[in-house]
């Protein structure tokens, strides 16, 4: 944009200098010419001219013509090449934003699982993900939790179960010692009876 106002300048300056000139020449020419007429005779209502004079304001008049197509023809040439300049410029700036819009692009976007994704709804998937995550852990240390303390309470009564199993085997060895006693006594008494009656 700064090379393009800066061309535009140079030639706006370029044109005003060449204007400036052409009116010095325009003005030389005029001179000539009123130096013409001035020196030239009168005869009734008519100037007479010097042919030479003539041929001589004719040759710089031409030579003036020349020059200014000349000119004229380096002006379009160096107009041409500046709207070519202006053109590749405008090319070359069209080019560097379409990659400033494309940089800015990339950098506002995150690839995720293979495909853009902009970053604002990135993070919310993020967060979204997060939030699940730690749902799932709160239910799950709540689960835990609660099956820990069934745990403790199971193995708690499995141990009241054992003491009493315990006390049960215990009793049951003991009743079960006593009629074994008892019935040895029982046997022995009978043994005894019957020893008595041979």
């Amino acid at each position: 944009m700064k090379n393009t106002y800066i061309l535009v300048l140079f030639i706006s300056i370029l044109f005003q200098t060449n204007l400036f000139a052409q009116e010095d020449v325009e003005q030389d020419l005029l001179d000539d010419f009123d130096e013409i007429v001035n020196k030239s005779n009168n005869y009734e209502d008519y100037k007479v001219v010097k042919k030479l004079q003539l041929k001589n304001f004719r040759n710089s008049l031409s030579k003036e013509l020349e020059s200014l197509e000349n000119e004229i023809e380096e002006l379009r040439k160096l107009s041409e090449e500046k709207e070519k300049k202006i053109t590749e410029l405008q090319s070359l700036l069209d080019t560097s934003e379409e990659n400033l819009r494309e940089t800015t692009a990339q950098r506002d976007q995150i690839i995720f699982f293979g495909a853009p994704m902009e970053k604002a709804t990135y993070q919310t998937t993020m967060w979204g993900i997060i939030g699940v995550l730690i749902l799932i852990l709160i239910l799950f240390l709540l689960k835990f939790k609660s099956n820990n303390s069934s745990t403790n309470e199971a193995k708690k009564q499995l141990g009241n179960v054992e003491k009493e199993f315990e006390e049960y085997k215990r009793k049951a060895l003991e009743k079960q010692q006593k009629l074994g006693r008892e019935l040895q006594d029982q046997k022995n008494l009978v043994n005894k009876l019957k020893g008595n009656k041979q």
